[in-house]
């Protein structure tokens, strides 16, 4: 989770793999018009902004979709909370 300098809070998945090359995570590039053409070193954890009500967990589960995941693969993946560890 995170939040903006406007106040505005997102939540994100990291999603990492362990492989025979090492430890492998998926990154995304930021959107809007602020980041057009600024790829260079601009990549983040695919993340949503959260709406109110909505639990943090549905927003980045929301988030990774975007990138082309299916629902069932999002809702079947494990998902740790750092903050509490369940």
């Amino acid at each position: 989770m995170t939040r903006d300098k406007t106040g505005l809070t997102s939540a994100g998945i990291l999603l990492w793999r362990r492989d025979p090359d090492g430890i492998r995570v998926l990154l995304a590039h930021p959107g809007g018009p602020f980041w057009v053409s600024k790829d260079a070193g601009h990549w983040t954890v695919p993340k949503g902004e959260v709406r109110p009500g909505e639990a943090l967990v549905d927003v980045a589960r929301r988030a990774l979709m975007a990138t082309g995941f299916t629902q069932q693969q999002v809702l079947e993946a494990r998902v740790l909370d750092l903050l509490t560890g369940s």
